[in-house]
């Protein structure tokens, strides 16, 4: 990691070198260089490491209570993705996937909550 302005042009020198050393090519003006952070395939990359997407961390938090299996399967696709930012993760959505068992793919059936799930938070 360059620690400062003329440390990181010579890492991008090493870096542009090596791409050409093995024939690769990278279109330059769809890079994006000299910023603090950045949005990339869904996460916002920083010196600090990586973080969800603000936008995709509220759509999660206020996606409604899914109601249907349908529904279910949509909301657990959407927390899949950030899985390894919640803290218990693969139990709790162990606990959401057992609604799904036996279940269609696009089944429209409605959940009937379990008190145990009600009272879970992911």
């Amino acid at each position: 990691m360059s620690t400062n302005e003329m440390q990181h042009e010579d890492h991008l020198k090493i870096v542009f070198e090596r791409l050409n050393t093995y024939g690769l090519k990278i279109n330059i003006s769809k890079s994006v260089f000299e910023v603090e952070e950045i949005e990339f395939l869904g996460y916002l990359i920083s010196k600090e490491g990586s973080k969800p997407l603000p936008e995709k961390v509220k759509a999660i938090t206020n996606y409604k209570k899914p109601e249907t299996l349908h529904d279910l399967r949509i909301f657990l696709g959407m927390i899949n993705f950030y899985r390894r930012y919640l803290k218990d993760a693969a139990k709790n959505q162990a606990l959401l996937q057992d609604y799904l068992k036996g279940a269609k793919k696009r089944d429209k059936r409605k959940i009937q909550w379990t008190k145990e799930a009600a009272v879970r938070k992911l």
